[in-house]
């Protein structure tokens, strides 16, 4: 199953560099909905150690560094910090 993800994994990133191009953006001059998931997706391959490139890297790098991803972690890292209650049925 692994190998069949790295696999899969490896062609959807050919895909997505050869969407960039060079450019930095995917389908625009400015930020799209593709750009949000496709950084999604590079930051969940990062944290499960997939490798990247590193145009991928510096793409990834400059779609996290954005104000706005800098606020969305900050809300993120405080709504964890809300307990959750739980009831049972």
């Amino acid at each position: 199953m692994i190998e069949t993800a790295t696999w899969e994994f490896d062609i959807a990133v050919r895909v997505l560099e050869a969407g960039l191009n060079g450019r930095r953006f995917l389908t625009s001059d400015t930020l799209t909905v593709a750009d949000i998931l496709a950084g999604h997706t590079l930051s969940w391959a990062k944290s499960a150690r997939f490798e990247l490139s590193s145009d991928l890297e510096r793409y990834l790098d400059s779609l996290l560094t954005r104000d706005a991803a800098k606020r969305a972690s900050e809300r993120i890292s405080a709504l964890s910090a809300v307990p959750v209650r739980c009831t049972e049925y």
